[in-house]
């Protein structure tokens, strides 16, 4: 723990010499992503790590300090509040290198002129707030309706850094009045961890005093006597007598002596990341029974009663979709509503979207939006057309489809949707800097979620003209790309080249549709066509 954390110091320090150097824009910018990737990993197992650093003072002050403890705030903001990596990678380099080059004109200016080249909108757009930083009472330039969401982000890590008196708590007074409804909740988090404790505090407890190291739990930390003894206390039973009681290098040596009494590898402090790449284990077990046909419904029904994600959503889902729309308060009621085939295929797209959704960025929510109109337009489908695939299969294979927009790098640094200009059944316009078609990526993900041959060749085929579909899965297939196509156009609107009315034209032949089916399914599904304010054009 220990060594990890002095060479992550060594690390942010010689970064942080490239700024006195004749490097390239170029240079400054991947060595800073670097950085911020390094301080993300070692902040999800040592957090207290990045607290430290940005708190407690240094022996050698020659250097600017400011670029260090802010790129380290950032990343423990951005861990605590659940950000996308790729997304906070940039936030984190950005924020570091705009406090850094604040004494070097003409570096800035060829670094702004790259940057914008380069379309890094995220340091482009803290540069602009460069001013700020140096300001003495950075918090009084937050604005909710003039900042957007990484620039408000950005002086308000500023403003914790330079009011350096208390706890992270008293830091946030001088903010929080001054932001948003959405960021006051994200800040919320912080009264939990690390609430009014921080790395290095003095602290004094029943028949003793000692220095505070770091949280083990929620509830408990590792606090060193007067003895030079280390050992778990209950932050109930401690009381903060004085701040930075230590220094930095002081604190580090302190922390060597008892990586052995406490493993950080057991501590929870920061949310968990579940994995997109594999179907859950306890959904496994589950997706087995529900494909044994012998199966018990009694002991299916409680062993979904023990986990509330799936059991309130399969009640919530029955209620809404009974004729008399009666609630459904019994998880086997809910079972039989649906079967045991459709149970399954709505578990995994719960399980799946969860996952999906559990990490924020800039077009969280757009496509968020664009998956659902493609899952409940496929799901509108399959009840019209000719098709063997029952409307929850068909929602499921969609979301599958629509997943890889929630793990592709290139969307989680740009903050306006990419419009599909021709063929909009595909979702080319997405991928520019990819090297694997997402239709390849959609059929990988399936397969490691253990899905059907036949669902990984729907998914495989959707983007390809119905002509030119294997007739065994054509209909499917063709299914799947019409609602590609028409979300597209019913929420982003534009032009229908050529090959666009092709497709929809063979689409609705093998469904055996009709024109006027799509106006009914379009009012039927019109409750999700809208988008957040900023994406309207």
């Amino acid at each position: 723990m220990h060594s990890v954390i002095e060479d992550l110091v060594n690390h942010i320090h010689q970064t942080g010499l490239l700024f006195t150097q004749a490097c390239s824009p170029a240079e400054i910018t991947r060595q800073s992503l670097s950085l911020a990737i390094r301080l993300i990993k070692s902040g999800r197992t040592l957090p207290d790590s990045l607290l430290a650093i940005t708190s407690l003072p240094q022996a050698s002050s020659a250097h600017n300090l400011l670029p260090q403890r802010a790129a380290c705030l950032m990343t423990f903001l951005g861990l605590k509040f659940q950000l996308n990596d790729h997304y906070l990678q940039h936030l984190v380099a950005a924020t570091f290198a705009v406090c850094s080059l604040k004494n070097n004109a003409e570096q800035q200016e060829g670094c702004q002129l790259f940057w914008r080249e380069r379309r890094l909108i995220f340091f482009s757009g803290l540069l602009k707030l460069q001013k700020v930083a140096q300001a003495p009472a950075p918090h009084r330039f937050l604005h909710p309706h003039r900042l957007n969401e990484e620039q408000s982000l950005f002086i308000s890590v500023i403003s914790l850094i330079k009011n350096q008196q208390g706890s992270m708590v008293s830091r946030l007074k001088p903010v929080i009045p001054r932001t948003n409804e959405r960021e006051q909740h994200r800040f919320e988090s912080l009264l939990k961890y690390p609430g009014e404790f921080m790395p290095g505090c003095a602290v004094s407890f029943p028949k003793g005093e000692g220095v505070f190291l770091f949280t083990l739990t929620f509830t408990t930390g590792a606090v060193l006597r007067g003895s030079g003894d280390v050992e778990e206390k209950h932050l109930r039973q401690i009381k903060i007598t004085r701040y930075q009681a230590l220094s930095l290098n002081e604190w580090l040596s302190e922390v060597k002596a008892c990586d052995a009494a406490f493993k950080p590898a057991v501590r929870q402090l920061i949310p968990d990341t579940y994995p997109v790449s594999r179907l859950p284990g306890d959904l496994q077990t589950i997706i087995t029974s529900l494909h044994d046909t012998n199966t018990d419904i009694h002991k299916l029904s409680r062993r979904l009663s023990h986990m509330p994600v799936f059991s309130d959503y399969l009640k919530k889902t029955a209620s809404l979709d009974n004729r008399l729309q009666l609630p459904v308060k019994d998880v086997k009621q809910a079972i039989m509503t649906y079967g045991l085939t459709r149970v399954g295929d709505m578990l995994i797209m719960r399980a799946l979207n969860q996952r999906l959704h559990q990490r924020h960025f800039p077009l969280l929510a757009v496509c968020i939006r664009f998956a659902e109109l493609v899952a409940a337009i496929a799901s509108e489908l399959a009840e019209r057309g000719h098709v063997k695939q029952t409307p929850q299969t068909a929602a499921l294979i969609a979301t599958f489809i629509t997943a890889p927009l929630f793990t592709l790098h290139a969307l989680k640094v740009i903050k306006h949707w990419p419009l599909q200009r021709q063929r909009l059944y595909q979702l080319t316009a997405l991928q520019e800097t990819e090297t694997q078609p997402l239709p390849a990526l959609s059929a990988s993900l399936a397969k490691q979620w253990q899905q059907p041959a036949r669902y990984q060749a729907v998914i495989s085929y959707y983007s390809t003209l119905p002509a030119h579909m294997p007739e065994s899965v054509r209909a499917d297939a063709a299914l799947a790309g019409l609602s590609i196509l028409l979300a597209n156009k019913w929420l982003f609107g534009g032009a229908e080249c050529e090959d666009t009315k092709l497709f929809q034209s063979q689409a609705l032949q093998s469904l055996k549709l009709t024109p006027s089916s799509l106006s009914e399914i379009a009012g039927v599904t019109s409750y999700l066509m809208w988008l957040p304010l900023r994406q309207r054009s």
